[in-house]
């Protein structure tokens, strides 16, 4: 056999030197990819921090099916407000701080300011000669604020002007399309039979509903229902809740609230009594339908989303009755209702699936319509705007509503529906809640609420936690972009409630901006203190 010649052996030695140098690269290689996904490993988690144990269990069950780590340490925390460590948000000290509350949002959930914001808009508009339909989103409401008598005697007098008014004209209220809300129908009896049960899970359970409707002439309307009802704008729960069928009992609860209570309650909301009310199984109901506003840190902007099928309908436990003074057959509050002897949850909460059973309408009925009316696509698209209108009118004032790139929040906003006979029904916004509670899903639909909550986090948390808010902001994602990745963690893509574009270069920019602004503020407020 002859001897290897020097070439060979050079050969060889270089193929050795090369393989090993490659089995070096690629053991480095798979060394980096190792530590990245460590890193991606460590940053995929979200601190729980909610005093709830319903939402504390359906948060976890959320981030498990996100694949998100749930650690007490994590730098991005789902709160409760209170749960939040402010001042050291505030400090900006974590470049991937993220948090899931805004810090000033009253403009928006305080009823009184969201009235009053509503207000200040339509006026705008008029001043502009713009339409104002869209606008008209809250029932007939007055903004008080209750110290003495003489405030008391004030608003006797705007109830009872209004009353007169409404008995003269049966007042024009406007539907979110623009047409009239009142009609001459004498009744509408829509008897329909349902299965209610859960489509995601083995709940079996069928519920035989009937929708029936009240009469909704003009003398109905002051006969037959209550006229107001009062609400403290800072309030939630249910509490300091009044209805009446007459100004003065309403004033007289009102009087005790306000100047005879030991924590008297100011400011407060009088709303005209949506009537007649469409109804589940001779029941009043409302919607408690949740939409998502997020910020980003990487570009600046904030954008809000209503969810395309999570909400939840809420019925009384009472049969509507318009001459009752039971609270529980007016308020469909889910606090106020979970304490009737008669509660049951298999009975009163619906998912907003359930509609298309529950009520069947026609397009364009009685203008020669005929076709099958979508009802959800329906309230999606009048829950939208009114959300909109809700959010524009709130962020023209930045002391009251203030989003930032760090933060995101989910909020409920509760809807009732005014019944027109054979018409769709209109669509009227009650109030917008931060903190909305989610025990309202029950346990029925608790596999709706885990996924309503994974929704949120698959557009607010994941895309957020990898990567440092940059020194200056990038482009933001077209509008399309944005709708689209909406719509593929769930939420009503079509239709962006609102969006506010970078006011500043930076993430940290804004947050200090903010920062001088609540300062400002303290200050202003002290002094008007002193």
């Amino acid at each position: 056999m002859p001897a290897p010649t020097n070439g060979r052996i050079a050969w060889k030695v270089s193929a050795a030197t090369l393989t090993v140098a490659a089995l070096v690269l690629l053991g480095t290689c798979l060394a980096k990819v190792g530590q990245q996904r460590e890193l991606a490993r460590r940053r995929r988690r979200l601190s729980v921090k909610v005093s709830s144990p319903y939402a504390r269990s359906a948060l976890r069950e959320a981030a498990r099916h996100c694949g998100l780590t749930v650690e007490e340490s994590a730098s991005c925390i789902w709160a409760d407000f209170s749960g939040h460590d402010w001042d050291r948000f505030l400090e900006n000290l974590d470049d991937f701080q993220r948090v899931s509350c805004f810090y000033t949002r009253a403009g928006l959930v305080r009823k009184g300011m969201l009235a009053h914001y509503l207000d200040k808009r339509r006026r705008r508009l008029l001043k502009e000669g713009k339409s104002v339909a869209a606008v008209n989103v809250l029932p007939e409401s007055l903004v008080v604020d209750l110290q003495d008598e003489d405030d008391l005697s004030a608003l006797r007098r705007r109830l009872l002007n209004a009353n007169t008014k409404s008995e003269k004209s049966d007042p024009p209220n406007h539907c979110l399309d623009g047409s009239n809300t009142n009609n001459n129908n004498n009744s509408n009896n829509i008897n329909i039979n349902s299965s209610s049960s859960n489509n995601n899970s083995n709940n079996n359970t069928t519920t035989s509903l009937t929708s029936v409707s009240a009469s909704s002439s003009s003398s109905s309307r002051v006969r037959k229902h209550p006229a107001w009802i009062a609400k403290a704008s800072s309030s939630n729960r249910g509490e300091n809740l009044f209805f009446s069928h007459d100004v003065d009992t309403l004033i007289e609860a009102l009087r005790e609230s306000s100047l005879r209570s030991e924590n008297p309650v100011q400011e407060w909301v009088v709303q005209r009594y949506v009537a007649p009310p469409l109804l589940i199984g001779n029941r009043k109901f409302h919607i408690r339908a949740h939409f998502l506003v997020v910020g980003c840190p990487y570009t600046g902007m904030t954008r809000a989303w209503l969810h395309r099928r999570h909400h939840v309908l809420l019925a009384s436990s009472v049969p509507y009755n318009g001459e009752s003074q039971d609270r529980h057959v007016h308020l469909t509050n889910h606090c106020i209702q979970a304490k009737h002897p008669n509660y049951n949850e298999e009975s009163q909460i619906f998912h907003f699936d359930s509609l298309r059973k529950l009520f069947h309408f026609k397009e364009g009925q009685g203008r020669g319509g005929g076709k099958a009316l979508n009802l959800e696509k329906y309230l999606l698209e009048r829950m939208s705007t009114a959300l909109s209108e809700a959010l524009a009118a709130a962020a023209a004032a930045p002391v009251a509503f203030a989003p930032l790139p760090q933060a995101f929040e989910l909020f409920g906003a509760d809807f009732t529906l005014e019944d027109r006979g054979s018409e769709p029904p209109s669509v009227w916004l009650l109030e917008v809640n931060a903190g909305p509670d989610l025990e309202v899903f029950g346990q029925r639909y608790r596999s709706e609420c885990v996924d309503l909550l994974r929704s949120c986090m698959k557009l607010a948390v994941e895309p957020y936690l990898l990567e440092a808010a940059p020194a200056l902001f990038r482009a933001p994602p077209t509008g399309a972009e944005a709708a689209s990745a909406a719509s593929r963690a769930g939420f009503y893509g079509e239709h962006c409630l609102w969006h506010a574009p970078a006011q500043q270069h930076s993430a940290k920019e804004v947050l200090d901006s903010f920062k001088k602004r609540i300062g400002i503020a303290g200050r202003w407020a002290r002094a008007l203190h002193d």
